[in-house]
């Protein structure tokens, strides 16, 4: 036994930027802070959950054990994806979660996954979408009584999917392709998300949120110059010329392997494995979702600089921003 009280929520992954808004929603909805525990293999971080009046539960993925300690007493799972490249590797840590959460006897489980496939499609040409697709698999056949939340692409993430950088007014976007994607801002998506599990039901099947429709990358594009008076222009190019132009000048130092990745990721928006708009998250928020042209609007207004963190590999305009891929996998996906 974990030796804590039993609680009616765990969130993993709340460090991140869709669990914190997950467990935002959470408290101003007035779920009680006793109620709810925070997962992380980061022990240094318990003091300050605790210090809210939260639960800090030791969340270890590579450990069973250590899953069904954390998993004692927990009415109500939220769990995030890891953040490994490696999916045998990653398949493993959620075939760890799935085995613990049903010898722990957790009620009820909330998968984060990506919504690449609308609700129930299985593109396994996407590399993104390999490791969600392995886990809702798993979830299926467990025990488990499950919802697999795949989550839009967010929204905040514009710049690294077009790899559109500030400093460049006149920047030429070197592209495979153009695509069309429901986005869905972070923010909501976590609301959405926490809502969803505040409200039950849709047990043993998959839920897509998004915005309500969906956008052309190249309208992002129109977005950015209008916005932000600038001149980027897209330059449409072969898989490998994309690769190429963009290894070579890439701001952000991103990898070879990291472009070679994108591709797989771009065409899929351009086949509309992306496209696909459910009404469920205006539904859960109670107010219209922000499509992705309002999204890219509302944070180049806050900033005309704005900066997405996993568009830069190493240190650069955002002070220990990190952009490799699976930072970007982590997105519970395609985000974090």
């Amino acid at each position: 036994m974990s030796g804590k009280a039993p609680v009616e929520y765990l969130i993993t992954g709340a460090t991140g930027g869709l669990g914190t808004a997950i467990l935002s929603t959470l408290l101003r909805s007035g779920v009680p802070q006793s109620q709810i525990a925070v997962g992380s293999s980061r022990d240094h971080l318990g003091s300050t959950y605790e210090a809210r009046g939260l639960q800090f539960r030791h969340t270890d993925f590579e450990s069973i054990t250590s899953l069904m300690r954390a998993f004692q007493g927990v009415k109500k799972l939220f769990f995030v994806s890891t953040n490994t490249i490696d999916n045998e590797k990653r398949k493993q840590q959620h075939r760890n979660v799935v085995t613990a959460a049903e010898q722990a006897g957790v009620g009820r489980v909330y998968y984060s996954s990506l919504g690449i496939g609308g609700v129930d499609g299985t593109p396994w040409d996407v590399e993104l979408m390999v490791a969600h697709l392995e886990t809702e698999r798993m979830l299926r056949e467990s025990q488990l009584v499950w919802t697999s939340v795949r989550e839009g692409m967010y929204a905040d993430a514009f710049p690294c999917f077009l790899n559109w950088y500030p400093k460049d007014p006149q920047q030429v976007l070197y592209l495979p392709c153009d695509g069309t994607v429901a986005f869905a801002l972070r923010e909501e998506l976590g609301e959405a998300t926490a809502k969803l599990m505040m409200r039950g039901g849709f047990e043993m099947q998959n839920v897509l949120l998004t915005g309500p429709r969906a956008v052309k990358l190249s309208s992002i594009v129109n977005i950015i110059n209008t916005a932000s008076s600038r001149a980027v222009r897209i330059e449409y190019v072969s898989d490998e010329e994309y690769v190429r132009r963009n290894v070579s000048k890439d701001i952000g130092g991103k990898s070879e392997a990291f472009f070679r990745n994108w591709v797989t990721l771009l065409h899929g928006f351009e086949a509309g494995h992306a496209a696909a708009v459910s009404p469920l998250m205006s539904e859960l928020l109670g107010r219209p979702a922000r499509d992705g042209e309002q999204a890219a609007q509302l944070l180049l207004r806050r900033d005309r600089d704005y900066t997405w963190h996993q568009n830069y590999l190493k240190d650069g305009k955002k002070k220990g921003a990190k952009g490799t891929i699976t930072e970007f996998m982590k997105m519970g996906c395609c985000m974090v």
